[in-house]
Formats: C-alpha cells, sequence, structure tokens
C-alpha cells in the first residue's frame, strides 16, 4: 500500500462494559472482552467489528473535520462512548491530535481545500503541484482527485 497522505488524527478505542451471559462473558458475536484496544487512524482495526465501524466511523469523521466530541454526546473534545448496532457492547473512543509537520505528506485535514476548492482548472493544477512537492512526488495518485 502506498499512501500519500498522512492522518492528521489517530483513534484508541476501548471496550469499556458491555451485556453479560451467565459465564460472565460480554454475549459479544464478535468476542469482545473488557479492556480489549484497538487502534486505527483511518482503517479498520484489526479484529474489530465491523457492525460497530458503522457507529464509529462518522464521530471519526467527525474528529477528522475539526469538530470536538462534546458536540455528540462526549465526555471531553477528544473522549466519547458508543454502543455497538447490537446494543451489546459498550466502547470508549479517545481522538488524539497529532501536530502538523512541514516537509511531511500532505495531513488529511488540508487536501480537500487544496483540490476541492479550486476555482479554475489552472489554479487547480498549481494546487496539485503543491501538493506533489509536499507529498513528496506521489502525483500519480494526486492527479486522479484533479478537474477533468
Amino acid at each position: 500500500m502506498n499512501r500519500f497522505i498522512r492522518e492528521n488524527v489517530s483513534f484508541v478505542i476501548i471496550v469499556v462494559d458491555g451485556k453479560k451471559n451467565n459465564e460472565g462473558y460480554i454475549d459479544c458475536r464478535n468476542g469482545h472482552e473488557i479492556n480489549d484496544t484497538y487502534v486505527c487512524e483511518y482503517g479498520c482495526p484489526a479484529d474489530f467489528c465491523q457492525k460497530c465501524m458503522i457507529k464509529a466511523f462518522p464521530i471519526m469523521e467527525a474528529v477528522r473535520a475539526g469538530d470536538d466530541l462534546r458536540n455528540l454526546g462526549g465526555e471531553t473534545e477528544n473522549k466519547i462512548r458508543f454502543c455497538c448496532p447490537d446494543g451489546v457492547v459498550i466502547f470508549r473512543l479517545e481522538a488524539k491530535r497529532k501536530q502538523l509537520i512541514p516537509g511531511s505528506p500532505m495531513p488529511a485535514l488540508l487536501l480537500s481545500s487544496y483540490i476541492t476548492m479550486a476555482k479554475t482548472r489552472e489554479e487547480s493544477l498549481q494546487n496539485m503541484i503543491r501538493l506533489y512537492i509536499f507529498a513528496g512526488g506521489k502525483i500519480q495518485i494526486i492527479e486522479e482527485q484533479g478537474h477533468k
């Protein structure tokens, strides 16, 4: 895999509670247990339930767009609890914002403004050249995002 975007946020998802069966285990089809921890940036973490990602992804997108999780009912600006779609497992998602480092690959936070905000084809091409320099020469992927 050849990524040309550096994510500006990473996420830690922790199982904090759940409905337990008669043996005392969380009655989860995916086998989640309290304190199971998953770390990711953009993709779905390994062994994390796909159905739970349906709930986590919109929260993660809100954080990537710069939102404060308290606006979504979160405990703090960067922490929120959510329940799986089956109503069995409760997770805590923590967002960890990263500093932007000049000269490193294009941060995801800035990508759309460079390409979609261009008013003309010439401006779009200039922005793609800036991305090329910022992303270290990976123009073959970036060009696909420009105007046709």
